[in-house]
C-alpha cells in the first residue's frame, strides 16, 4: 500500500510540474532584465552564499510544515522541490520560482520557506562589485539535505 502511494505521488508529480512553467518563464524574465549572474557563471569572483548554511537548513526544518504529512508514506524516499532564486546586489531575495515541482503542496510550502526564512545570503561579487544572481536551491522534505543545484552535480532537470 505504501507502494502505490509513493508511486501515485510520483505520477502526479510528473503532471504538476507544468503547471509551473509560465511562473519560471516570469522569473527569467526579471532575472533577463536585473542582468542576472548565473550562480555557475564562472565570471563571478565570489559566489553567493549563506551567512550561516547550517542555520538556514535547521530554519527550514523546523519551520517545515509538511514532513509529517508525508515522512512516513514517502519510506525515506526523497521529496524535493527546487527553487530559482533570484538575488539582488545586497543578498536580498528579489524573485523566486519553482524550478523542479512535486505538486501536493510542496512547492508553495517550498517557496514560503525560501521566503520567510530570516538568515541571509551573501552576495555574488564580481571585480570586487555585488552583482545580482540567479541560482537554484533544492529542498529535500524528508531528509533536509538541502543543497545548491547545480550543473555539475546533475540533481537538477530544469538548467539555466
Amino acid at each position: 500500500m505504501k507502494k502505490q502511494r509513493v508511486f501515485l505521488l510520483l505520477v502526479l508529480s510528473f503532471f504538476t510540474g507544468k503547471l509551473f512553467s509560465q511562473t519560471i518563464e516570469s522569473f527569467e524574465e526579471t532575472a533577463k532584465k536585473s542582468n542576472a549572474i548565473l550562480f555557475e557563471d564562472t565570471a563571478l569572483k565570489v559566489k553567493p552564499k549563506l551567512a550561516d548554511r547550517k542555520v538556514y537548513d535547521k530554519w527550514i526544518k523546523d519551520n517545515n510544515k509538511k514532513y509529517q504529512d508525508f515522512s512516513q508514506i514517502a519510506m525515506g524516499e526523497p521529496i524535493s522541490v527546487t527553487v530559482a532564486i533570484l538575488l539582488d546586489e545586497q543578498g536580498n531575495i528579489v524573485a523566486s520560482a519553482i524550478s523542479k515541482s512535486v505538486g501536493f503542496g510542496f512547492d508553495e510550502e517550498a517557496l514560503r520557506l525560501i521566503k520567510e526564512n530570516p538568515n541571509r545570503w551573501n552576495p555574488g561579487m564580481l571585480k570586487g562589485k555585488p552583482v545580482p544572481v540567479e541560482l537554484r536551491y533544492q529542498i529535500d522534505f524528508i531528509n533536509n539535505s538541502n543543497f545548491f543545484a547545480t550543473k555539475n552535480n546533475k540533481k537538477i532537470f530544469k538548467q539555466y
